[in-house]
């Protein structure tokens, strides 16, 4: 899977299951993927697996992206929750496949009961009777990494007991990497879906499930989102039970609702539906772009809402992550198409973008982006689609070659569930009209005083530290020079002018630290708050601003006289 040797041991299963996925693609008529792989000619590979060269009837009637489906399904759950992944991102397969990849559904045969008691005995270091008053015979639910039962504690509190299958890790393992094998491979051998890049997206796929799959993470998880979202209007937290809690085995409070996609049981509680899609929307649209930590799977049945209408989220193995940096480089996006400014859509996307550097044909990428805003800024709000805006946007940004963060991809789920779930409960649902607040008030921080003080005195802290480490660094050239004995020698008529120049240039320098030293001190003076104050704003900070403002703007002037700025 990675770059590191494979034992023994995973090679052995690497191969066993090497063969297995091969007579699996071979059964459903993938022969010449195969050889265009440069895994074995036909001839070959019929050999080895005593194939014949008639597919089935069935097969045969079967369209391409129902094939593909059936494919998956039969290699199993990590090839289902790969191919579960897929189906929401029709920026890089056709609408048709990713319509059939959404039925993909998990096959689990549950783990035996006495198996599943004596792993949490295992982990837990007592009988599954001695901590659980009472504990459910069979599994209320079942999933592809675990099960969950449903037990009481001796306190008289209901929880959720999630138990992983036995051996899920290594099954895992050996399927993630023949995946990146098999993704290298098409990387390699097929030009077309090169641009794709599989090898990235397998290894994000793979690190989420490696995630899923260690219960202490979703417990981190669970945590941190009960500290971001604490005392929130309108939201229910899940409390977890640390002590209870390995990498194998979790254990919350059992929640009891009604999933929010169920309409009729909603309005049989007096629920407004209008209301709760707009209390859940504001609570994950402030997840994204106020804390950048957010639930990362919110389809239905993570979401219950209960009989007083608060919104509350179960399941918490996946979870996006955005910066400060992306989560505004996306707010100036949304902002720039809503005001139609094609600029600054095109910088907000090479500001996004990890290889906006790389991009050599800006002026066509800028008017493909202005078409795109031309399609959808003109539209009545009603025709607007979230889902199908940010869709074409990935498709347009994926031929220009523009490779955007992974955290995207998953935002870009969340906000079709969203929208989806909201349209379901309030028809009239604009999630375009949820998310501007938001995206301006991110835009407004950027110049807000505290934020510009706090940044001015980040970058004051890297000017410094960047001062402290130039002899070091300086000293270390002056030896490799030393050590390849480099030597120039010159000679120039205009050397006195050179000298007026260099040292002009080190007042300027000098000139300029003595600015940026003032601005720092007057921002930690501002900071702390140091009297004397006014309207809680230190005065000799404010005067240090002022000062350190008008030496800049001399300083600048005179660069800009010089005719070298």
């Amino acid at each position: 899977m990675s770059e590191r040797s494979r034992s023994i041991l995973e090679t052995y299963n690497c191969l066993v299951r090497y063969k297995e996925i091969t007579a699996i693609l071979l059964r459903y008529g993938y022969r010449d993927l195969l050889e265009r792989l440069h895994l074995g000619d036909q001839q070959k590979l019929k050999e080895v697996f005593r194939e014949k060269n008639e597919e089935s009837s069935e097969l045969v009637s079967l369209s391409g992206p129902e094939r593909l489906r059936f494919l998956l399904e039969e290699l199993g759950t990590t090839f289902i929750k790969f191919g579960q992944i897929l189906s929401t991102r029709t920026d890089l397969l056709p609408e048709e496949y990713c319509a059939e990849l959404k039925k993909l559904q998990d096959h689990v045969t549950p783990t035996p009961d006495e198996t599943a008691k004596a792993l949490i005995a295992q982990e837990l270091g007592q009988k599954v009777e001695d901590i659980f008053r009472e504990f459910s015979p069979q599994p209320i639910a079942c999933a592809s990494i675990a099960q969950v039962y449903k037990a009481k504690l001796p306190t008289g509190e209901t929880v959720a007991v999630k138990v992983r299958h036995p051996d899920i890790e290594r099954k895992i393992a050996a399927d993630l990497a023949i995946m990146e094998d098999l993704a290298r491979l098409l990387e390699r051998n097929i030009s077309d879906l090169a641009a794709l890049r599989p090898v990235a997206l397998v290894k994000e796929f793979g690190r989420n499930l490696s995630n899923e799959t260690n219960l202490l993470i979703e417990a981190n998880n669970l945590e941190r989102f009960n500290t971001q979202n604490e005392g929130k209007e309108g939201l229910r937290l899940v409390k977890l039970y640390r002590e209870l809690t390995t990498s194998k085995v979790l254990v919350m409070e059992f929640m009891e609702g009604v999933k929010i996609s169920d309409t009729e049981k909603l309005r049989s509680l007096d629920l407004d539906l209008k209301a709760v899609a707009h209390s859940g929307t504001r609570i994950i649209l402030e997840q994204v772009f106020v804390q950048g930590f957010f639930h990362g799977d919110p389809h239905p049945g993570n979401i219950l809402v209960l009989e007083d209408g608060r919104i509350c989220f179960l399941d918490f193995g996946l979870m996006g992550k955005l910066n400060r940096s992306q989560r505004l480089s996306l707010a100036e996006m949304l902002v720039a198409v809503s005001r139609r400014r094609d600029d600054d859509l095109l910088k907000g996307v090479l500001a996004l973008s990890e290889n906006g550097d790389e991009i050599k044909d800006q002026a066509e990428l800028g008017r493909d982006l202005s078409d795109f805003v031309d399609k959808y800024a003109y539209l009545p709000l009603d025709k607007l689609k979230v889902n199908e805006i940010l869709n074409d946007l990935l498709k347009l940004l994926t031929v220009h070659g523009i490779v955007l963060p992974p955290e995207i991809s998953t935002l870009v789920k969340v906000l079709a569930m969203l929208e989806g779930t909201g349209v379901a409960l309030d028809p009239e649902f604009q999630v375009l009209e949820e998310i501007k607040p938001f995206a301006e008030k991110l835009i407004l921080e950027k110049y807000d005083p505290k934020r510009i003080a706090t940044d001015m005195t980040h970058t004051s802290a890297e000017l410094y530290r960047l001062l402290r480490d130039l002899p070091d660094e300086a000293r270390e050239l002056i030896k490799v020079v030393k050590k390849a004995e480099l030597k120039i020698n010159f000679s120039s008529a205009g050397l006195k002018f050179l000298m007026r120049a260099f040292d002009k240039d080190a007042n300027r320098l000098a000139y300029a630290l003595i600015v940026s030293s003032l601005l720092l001190a007057s921002s930690i003076l501002l900071l702390a708050h140091v009297p004397p104050v006014y309207h809680e704003v230190s005065l000799m900070g404010l005067v240090g601003l002022v000062v350190s403002g008008a030496m800049g703007l001399w300083l600048l002037i005179a660069i800009a006289r010089s005719g070298h700025l």
